[in-house]
């Protein structure tokens, strides 16, 4: 976490100075003096900014287009830092959005003596032993790293990816002015605290450090590949794990078109409406079966090769989804095909980290102006992506706060539907994931699942009962150690509090073997025991049991 002190003020006292510069030569010199930062320079230095400040006329852009400007003009962080918030509806008005967008790592490639260096220091062996032949030509050149075609002593071709150095140390200093930034921000510009600045660089932080580790990217390929594998339609590059590490990774080399290059695609042979249903159902996949799901969807990441098969690259970026996630996701995309809105809010809702104070009459009403103009329209008309996104903006006008890895799933869900229809102009979203969220529902409603369910949370609340008296003796035992005498009052306070817990729990295992039962009950033909008695009357059976105990220690409560 950034600390503020002298170490900061002297270590980057310089970057500081640079940056107010380009604030003020961008037309946001105002914000130089709103957060304070002129006591930073020499009386000199801040005469100098000030008469800059007046001279400076507004720049004939919009307020979006400077902060692109500014974010290019102060380095990778700050870029990266821009194309993280874009993809955040609930951060950036939209103009803000579409052109943080447009941001792109137009940084010069290394030396190839810098790449040398930086492997041989990672395997401690000469790069001619590493590999058969090393292109010294990059083949690709961003902030954080750098890419070069070579080849295996075996003949296999293979794509090395370089980390640029010094890229951490300078990333650690650019995030500790951001940290800076954002603590000034939400001392001085109140209205930005609702935004939560610091928690917006946190996440940025520990994005982009994960994404400088490249030993995360090689297991979340291994993942998306071991997922995915017997399947055809479906290709991701074999990572060489003795041949890669945090600084350096090698890659198997496929070759494939850019899912966008449509001319390109045609020219090759390839069936547009195939590559967009492979694409898709490739997607689905991800977000209803395996719960992680490659996250930086563009056209540089994602090729169509031989057979229309989809082949997925860089997995610095991923999402995670657990079992409830993926099944109010689907419910989301029963209720825009059922055009429910209460369900719709319902789900958005139990999506969210949602506090008590949010007007759901008033989230309603939006959402319900937003899919109105869609009623009446056939299900291939209806934009899930933007239906999806949308939710995620209102979520955030309503101050819901909604979990990282689900803006990532509107961002893909926006890219796979615009692709979709850029290949396919039939290509319809809601029909091809239909029968994926159905499956999944069904899934979670198996009643041999429910039963697991059931059985798990009954022993959790076995075993919190055999934990609580014991709690509950270890306090009276230290509470008399340190008193004289104990009141009889204190102590049936404590006889109180251990009868109220085992009703508590005695209530909640009852509850659950209701519940667990009536739903057994419901396959007549299953779950039946040895002489013909089923398995949810025994259940419900139980449970009468333990409501009698219940009663008869409410009864008894005060003997």
């Amino acid at each position: 976490m950034y600390k503020r002190g002298v170490h900061f003020r002297y270590q980057n006292i310089k970057h500081l100075h640079q940056i107010a510069n380009v604030l003020i030569k961008h037309g946001f010199g105002y914000l130089v003096g709103r957060l304070n930062l002129l006591p930073f320079f020499s009386v000199h230095k801040q005469l100098n900014f000030f008469r800059r400040y007046i001279q400076k006329d507004v720049p004939p852009q919009s307020a979006a287009v400077s902060a692109r400007l500014i974010l290019e003009e102060l380095g990778p962080t700050f870029v990266k830092f821009g194309q993280l918030i874009s993809s955040r509806p609930d951060l950036l008005p939209e103009e803000f959005s579409f052109e943080f967008k447009k941001l792109q790592d137009s940084v010069p490639p290394f030396t190839f003596e810098e790449a040398k260096q930086v492997i041989e220091e990672e395997f401690e062996t000469p790069l001619g032993k590493l590999y058969k032949s090393f292109d010294e030509t990059p083949y690709a050149a961003a902030s954080i790293a750098q890419v070069h075609m070579a080849q295996l002593h075996d003949g296999q071709n293979v794509v090395v990816k370089v980390q640029r150095p010094g890229i951490k140390l300078l990333i650690e200093k650019d995030l500790e002015l951001l940290y800076y930034f954002a603590q000034l921000l939400e001392e001085r510009v109140p209205d930005v605290r609702l935004y939560q600045p610091m928690g917006v660089v946190e996440e940025l932080a520990r994005s982009i450090r994960r994404e400088l580790d490249f030993i995360i990217e090689a297991n979340n390929a291994n993942r998306v590949r071991e997922n995915f594998a017997g399947d055809p339609t479906v290709c991701v590059p074999r990572i060489y794990a003795e041949m890669s590490s945090s600084r350096v990774m090698t890659m198997e080399m496929l070759n494939g078109i850019s899912v966008d290059e449509v001319e390109q695609l045609k020219a090759a042979g390839l069936n547009l409406k195939e590559i967009a249903f492979n694409g898709c159902e490739a997607y689905l996949k991800q977000i209803f079966e395996h719960g992680f799901f490659h996250a930086d969807p563009h056209p540089g990441n994602i090729l169509a090769g031989e057979n229309n098969r989809i082949i997925f690259l860089d997995f610095g970026q991923v999402g995670h989804l657990d079992e409830s996630h993926m099944t109010h996701i689907a419910n989301v995309l029963f209720a825009i095909i059922d055009r429910d809105y209460d369900r719709l809010v319902h789900e958005y809702l139990m999506l969210s980290y949602a506090t008590i104070d949010v007007k759901v009459d008033d989230f309603k009403r939006d959402i319900s102006d937003f899919i109105e103009p869609y009623y009446g329209q056939t299900l291939k008309n209806i934009p899930v992506g933007l239906v999806f996104l949308q939710g995620m903006k209102l979520m955030a006008k309503h101050r819901v706060k909604t979990p990282v890895d689900l803006i990532l799933l509107a961002k893909t869900f926006v890219f796979v539907e615009s692709l979709g229809r850029q290949l396919d102009p039939d290509f319809n979203l809601l029909e091809i994931a239909r029968p994926y969220a159905h499956t999944l529902l069904k899934k979670r409603l198996h009643p041999k699942r429910l039963v697991k369910i059931v059985y798990k949370n009954v022993h959790e609340v076995g075993e919190m009962m055999k934990i609580m008296p014991r709690q509950l003796q270890l306090m009276a035992h230290k509470l008399m150690q340190g008193m004289v005498d104990v009141s009889r009052y204190q102590m049936a306070m404590l006889r109180l509090k251990r009868r109220s817990s085992q009703e508590m729990t005695l209530g909640i295992i009852t509850g659950a073997l209701i519940i667990g039962s009536a739903l057994i009950l419901k396959e007549q033909s299953r779950f039946v025991l040895i002489g013909g008695v089923h398995l949810g009357s025994v259940g419900l059976f139980i449970a009468a049991f333990f409501m009698a105990l219940v009663l008869y220690s409410m009864t008894t409560g005060n003997k």
